[in-house]
């Protein structure tokens, strides 16, 4: 019996993360490259400006009544876009009309070229003479979010396979495997005397053997009251201890 689910409809949403700071040459880098050195010393009023972009798509499944989704994430390779901008433009002095036309070509959503504009004219103003390179981190995630319901029948349906299932062992009433007469009178009897075995009771009642009554053997060398073995033998067919199987 198997149970399907239902997805109802997926709804999106969109996020954006941005982050400003100023450090400086990257040491991996090196030294600074001489063509920015070159462009640094005949503009000393620029700024490096590095945008570095990244996309992010995210599927979150909601199953049942789970409160933590199954997340799946998948990034796309960072775009770096780098400028040379001099402290007048990043301090919006020219109402930030060039950074407005670098974020269309950027795909910054419009509405969040005020904020990002006054970011990037907060580390400039606090630069002061410094000239260290400025870095821009944008990341766009499209998160896609899926709840998949159980149908409402479930519960009925398992409530049912639950009832039947206890019916079932309720009726049940195992078959008793006796071993064949045969194979029981072949079985070997001996009297027990003290001393002669580790083991000084039958296992099935409990009881000691006496000095000189008479015991039977299972082929498995366990050894039992002749009455106790036999009885036992007549509803299974292995021995007591270690479910050794005589013939059936």
């Amino acid at each position: 019996m198997s149970q399907s689910h239902s997805p109802t409809s997926p709804f999106c949403n969109e996020a954006y993360e941005v982050r400003v700071w100023q450090q400086p040459w990257p040491s991996q880098f090196g030294d600074v490259p001489p063509v920015l050195q070159t462009t640094l010393d005949c503009r000393f009023d620029a700024f490096f400006v590095q945008f570095r972009m990244q996309k992010l798509n995210r599927t979150e499944n909601y199953v049942g009544n789970s409160e933590a989704p199954l997340t799946f994430e998948e990034a796309s390779p960072v775009l770096r876009k780098s400028f040379f901008l001099s402290k007048h433009e990043l301090m919006l002095h020219d109402n930030g009309a060039v950074l407005r036309s670098l974020f269309r070509g950027l795909d910054i959503p419009e509405e969040y070229h005020g904020t990002v504009s006054q970011l990037i004219a907060t580390i400039a103003s606090s630069a002061g003479t410094s000239r260290m390179p400025i870095f821009v981190d944008w990341l766009y995630t499209f998160t896609v979010k899926t709840v998949m319901v159980m149908p409402q029948y479930s519960s009925y349906v398992d409530e049912e396979l639950d009832t039947v299932i206890l019916e079932s062992m309720e009726n049940y009433e195992p078959k008793p495997t006796p071993a064949t007469k045969s194979s029981v009178r072949a079985l070997e009897k001996f009297r027990f005397h003290q001393g002669s075995s580790s083991v000084q009771e039958c296992s099935i009642c409990l009881e000691e053997f006496q000095n000189g009554s008479k015991v039977t053997r299972m082929p498995c060398s366990h050894v039992y009251h002749g009455k106790c073995i036999f009885k036992w033998l007549k509803t299974s067919h292995s021995c007591p201890l270690c479910r050794y199987p005589m013939p059936t």
